[in-house]
């Protein structure tokens, strides 16, 4: 009985042992902005508004235009874009995506995108949110980003648990969840899986969002919304 037990401890410690070899070494994400620099993704997203069901497809090729101690820039182009909305296509229109960043490369505005959309809220689905501290994998960790009254956009919490790490294509990135929740009744909730370098650049995301205003309808939208980085 006693040999078992020692047995027993041995496959124990063994089992311990390997879940500590396999664990991924810690991760800090820095986001760098290198001006000129540029990433292509296709995107697709589905809504449902009042029972409603649309999908919108596009590509959209992000270029980093403007790099300042004080503020950072990007701007993206949308193209190739096709919409159905209830079996028809409306006929939606996109303009050039502007994101703004400031001396923390904190997302403070956004503007253009697709028409009648919110475009703050809509990036942030996909919106990277990186913690300051270095990142254990399984581990959550929670930020709080304060209220950005000008762009009419409540707190934010969002936590992120990194989770290991995963292939898009030939190229490794570190999978994190987050998860974000705006304050107040009715807020923006989303939940992505983000496969990301640590740069902060994005290799695919995956998401799934309730509460989306939807201005162009008058009304709020569920759905997901997916990207992947053109190689």
């Amino acid at each position: 009985m006693k040999s078992l037990h020692i047995a027993r401890l041995f496959v124990v410690a063994a089992a311990a042992l390997s879940q500590m070899a396999h664990a991924a070494d810690p991760v800090k994400f820095i986001r760098t902005y290198e001006l000129n620099s540029s990433v292509k993704h296709k995107v697709d997203l589905v809504l449902n508004i009042g029972g409603l069901e649309g999908n919108i497809k596009f590509n959209i090729a992000t270029k980093v235009t403007k790099v300042a101690p004080e503020k950072a820039e990007t701007t993206a182009i949308i193209d190739e874009l096709t919409a159905e909305v209830g079996g028809s296509d409306p006929g939606i229109q996109a303009s050039d995506l502007v994101r703004e960043y400031n001396d923390k490369r904190d997302l403070t505005n956004v503007t253009g995108g697709i028409a009648g959309s919110d475009p703050y809220r809509l990036a942030l689905t996909l919106e990277f949110i990186a913690p300051t501290d270095a990142m254990t994998e399984n581990t959550e960790v929670t930020q709080n980003v304060a209220e950005n009254k000008a762009a009419g956009i409540k707190a934010l919490k969002v936590v992120s648990k990194f989770v290991g790490k995963e292939k898009v294509g030939e190229v490794e990135g570190f999978k994190v969840v987050q998860k974000l929740t705006e304050e107040g009744e009715g807020g923006l909730t989303a939940e992505t899986t983000f496969i990301v370098l640590e740069n902060g650049k994005i290799l695919s995301a995956d998401c799934k969002f309730t509460n989306m205003p939807i201005p162009a309808a008058g009304q709020s939208a569920t759905g997901t919304i997916k990207a992947k980085i053109v190689q």
